[in-house]
């Protein structure tokens, strides 16, 4: 049977952030991703073959003997893709502040600039959060195939 997805704003506070006290703690607010961001976002992980055999090709020109010597050439994409979802899902947040203190504003005419007042590691840790709440349960995987 399927099922729909509720696309309600969910609260995420960072694990550091979670023995404060509630008034002192930063929430992210979220939103799943809807099937085409999610569709749009995994394309983000996809290798482009034309672009693997010239690394490949281009290996072999400067004295690169096997092709798996040019594996650590093949861009993944994995800072894209952690980009584009938590671009695609962020849509506010709670008690975010600079660090003199004063708040953080949600810039919703500019998602890109919102992206830029987190620093890498609340980014990784927001991404994961989001991924987690996006991820196919087991029983919907099943019965895709």
């Amino acid at each position: 049977m399927a099922t729909a997805i509720k696309i309600d704003v969910r609260k995420y506070v960072l694990k550091d952030e979670r023995k404060l006290p509630a008034d002192k703690q930063t929430s992210f607010l979220f939103k799943p991703l809807g099937g085409l961001d999610y569709c749009e976002v995994q394309d983000l992980t996809k290798f482009d073959k034309e672009s693997m055999m010239q690394l490949v090709e281009q290996g072999k020109k400067d004295g690169k003997k096997k092709d798996k010597d040019n594996f650590f050439a093949v861009p993944t994409n994995a800072t894209r893709l952690q980009y584009e979802t938590i671009l695609r899902s962020l849509v506010g947040w709670e008690n975010f502040k600079y660090a003199d203190g004063s708040k953080c504003v949600f810039d919703e005419d500019d998602p890109a600039a919102n992206m830029l007042k987190i620093s890498t590691d609340d980014w990784i840790e927001l991404y994961l959060a989001i991924r987690e709440t996006n991820e196919v349960d087991g029983a919907t995987a099943k019965n895709s195939n």
